[in-house]
């Protein structure tokens, strides 16, 4: 009989030790996954507001060129009151943006358009094209 409670006493130790484990790797993969990208994310010196911006300008691009047919040749068309586009009768009066964001840098994004396609740039930290680190160009395409 005490042969018998003892391997049963063991089974559950051995089954909490499981569980135990189970839980911690689990809290540890959710650090991981969640916490320590974003860590990672905001260390780079503003890549993260640039990604975050260049998403924002393209929905915006996207509603505006669903309304239009076309998409605007500078992005203040995209701003309500500014300088609205002639062409485009469905036009949002509330506008697509509240406002232009600017780069980290307080630098206005590179915004080239033909009407048919874009490109939204940023130069990085020095301002000037191309680079690596901090300094490195973030383009819509490279998303």
């Amino acid at each position: 009989m005490t042969l018998i409670r003892k391997k049963d006493n063991l089974v559950r130790k051995a089954v909490k030790i499981v569980i135990a484990l189970g839980v911690i790797a689990a809290s540890d993969a959710l650090i991981f996954h969640v916490v320590t990208p974003r860590m990672w994310r905001t260390t780079i010196d503003g890549v993260s507001k640039v990604d975050a911006d260049i998403r924002g300008i393209e929905e915006a691009l996207a509603l505006f060129q669903q309304d239009c047919g076309f998409y605007p040749t500078d992005l203040e068309s995209l701003v309500a009151n500014k300088s609205r586009d002639a062409k485009c009768a469905a036009y949002n009066p509330d506008g697509y943006l509240d406002k232009v964001p600017t780069d980290p840098w307080g630098r206005p994004y590179v915004f080239l358009s033909d009407g048919h396609r874009y490109l939204i740039e940023s130069y990085g930290a020095d301002g000037k094209k191309g680079g690596r680190g901090k300094d490195a160009d973030v383009e819509s395409r490279n998303f």
